[in-house]
């Protein structure tokens, strides 16, 4: 919804005339005022630059977080409340003239977004959390009774695939290739105990792939214990149709598993 401001002005006799906005140039003006007093609009903003040339050869007249206008359209709205909700520090004031019967000029302004909901918003409200080591994965492994399969797992496929931690509870395997990395399966202790067996996430057709398997071979070296997901950030329209969440349940499966990779 645009943004308009309304003021009235009380008589002598008492009643209340509204004052229309006028429709002038008031970038000019505006600039040298806030140039002299930004705290016109905020108190906490600070002037960074004046006519400031960007690197798409424009011009910015006053640099600082916030974006002054006398209108704005509703695009220009909900892009800048689609990023005030995501955390962006970054707000609209909307300046309107008015000139009062008795001549006197008059200016208002709003926010689009009141400042102390911006201000909260863009606060950060907690540290980003960093990802275990791998001593700190292996702890979480025996800690969660998967201890063995979970050395095992590792044991197995050093050599031919890499490892990396990829959340606080996750541990990918992985190969490098022209493209990039290619994640073959991801263990995952979060959902991992001694009844449940070491689960992991794997992409069927990235391993068939990467080891020339076909897709009974890969179907006879997975573990019984499996289903299909569909949970995979970026798989492709045909390996969604080849994920599967594995549970191992003991050694020998574990053995079983890693021998194939091996051949």
């Amino acid at each position: 919804m645009s943004q308009k401001i309304r003021l009235w002005e009380v008589t002598q006799q008492d009643t209340l005339s509204e004052i229309t906005s006028d429709e002038i140039d008031l970038e000019q003006r505006l600039e040298e005022w806030l140039a002299n007093d930004i705290s016109l609009l905020d108190p906490d903003l600070l002037v960074i630059g004046r006519q400031v040339r960007t690197a798409y050869d424009g011009e910015i007249d006053l640099l600082c977080s916030l974006i002054v206008a006398e209108s704005m359209d509703a695009r220009t709205e909900r892009i800048v409340r689609y990023l005030s909700e995501l955390n962006v520090p970054i707000n609209v004031a909307t300046v309107q003239h008015f000139t009062a019967g008795s001549g006197r000029e008059i200016l208002a302004k709003i926010f689009l977004v009141e400042p102390e909901e911006a201000e909260a918003r863009a606060r950060p409200t907690s540290k980003k959390q960093k990802r275990p080591n791998m001593e700190q994965i292996k702890e979480i492994a025996y800690a969660n009774g998967v201890g063995e399969l979970y050395d095992g797992l590792r044991a197995g496929v050093s050599g031919i695939l890499n490892v990396a931690p990829f959340g606080q509870t996750s541990l990918g395997f992985y190969i490098k290739t022209e493209k990039g990395l290619s994640t073959m399966f991801v263990v995952e202790l979060g959902e991992s105990d001694q009844d449940r067996g070491l689960a992991f996430r794997l992409n069927g057709i990235r391993l068939r792939n990467a080891f020339g398997l076909t897709p009974g071979q890969l179907d006879s070296i997975l573990p019984k214990d499996r289903e299909q997901t569909f949970e995979w950030k970026g798989a492709t329209p045909e390996e969604r149709d080849n994920l599967y969440l594995c549970h191992l349940h003991g050694i020998e499966e574990v053995g079983q598993f890693v021998s194939a990779l091996r051949k």
